[in-house]
């Protein structure tokens, strides 16, 4: 089950089957702590490991011994309009069990979820994927998208080489790296959507924004935040809560 926190109005137009991605500067420009992020997108690189060559053939590093910079990230440039849908994944990674198979929230995800609107719409992933799919086959103009949980690491550790090959090679994707973010997000335990034109790039139809009309859904429910992160309780009667 997915989880979209914000305003009523722009959750009520999800729960009637209009999917609203935002553009990649807009959360890089975000000023927030919780939500912005100006490297969102980078590829982290240990800093030792790059070279630059002068005209002489000299690696200003290793041969003339200017020091490396403290860190190093690789962008594409010109990705900013890039359309991304986020929401947060329920499952046992924001999960507290408090009896045999029983679950409430946890306060660390309470915690960085809570700023996020003051409400929620629930819906399942299986439904949204099915519904994608199914408009994507009529789309004009056409699209392709990818879809992926958040993979979470230290950008400033790379002591666990194996940890960050995953990350960004997992699927053999050039989008991994828009699937990966810091640690210091984790909490979020966010799940998103990247679309794009699948012959040229979509631009914006709805202000900054791009807007997908994929069908109302068979059960969404919209809900206040804090009655969802305070009260709510689940039972995995078949113990089928997993993590990733």
């Amino acid at each position: 089950m997915l989880a979209k926190f914000g305003e009523y109005k722009h959750l009520k137009m999800l729960q009637d089957g209009i999917l609203y991605f935002n553009p990649l500067y807009k959360y890089r420009n975000d000023s927030t702590d919780y939500r912005g992020d100006k490297l969102e997108g980078h590829k982290f690189i240990k800093p030792n490991t790059i070279k630059l060559i002068n005209p002489n053939g000299k690696d200003l590093f290793n041969d003339l011994g200017i020091p490396y910079p403290n860190s190093v990230t690789q962008s594409i440039q010109g990705d900013d309009d890039l359309f991304i849908f986020c929401a947060a994944k329920i499952d046992i990674n924001n999960l507290h069990e408090i009896n045999t198979d029983e679950y409430v929230f946890s306060n660390e995800f309470k915690k960085s979820i809570r700023q996020f609107g003051e409400f929620v719409v629930l819906f399942y992933m299986s439904e949204l994927l099915y519904r994608l799919r199914a408009a994507q086959k009529v789309a004009n103009p056409p699209f392709g998208y990818i879809s992926d949980s958040i993979f979470y690491i230290n950008f400033k550790d790379f002591s666990n080489s194996d940890e960050i090959k995953n990350a960004y090679d997992r699927n053999r994707s050039p989008y991994n790296q828009y699937f990966v973010k810091d640690l210091k997000y984790k909490n979020q335990n966010e799940w998103r959507i990247i679309i794009d034109g699948s012959t040229k790039h979509l631009k914006a139809n709805c202000g900054e924004g791009y807007f997908l009309e994929v069908g109302k859904f068979d059960w969404v429910h919209i809900c206040e935040t804090s009655i969802f992160l305070d009260t709510l309780r689940i039972v995995d009667n078949n113990k089928e809560l997993k993590a990733d």
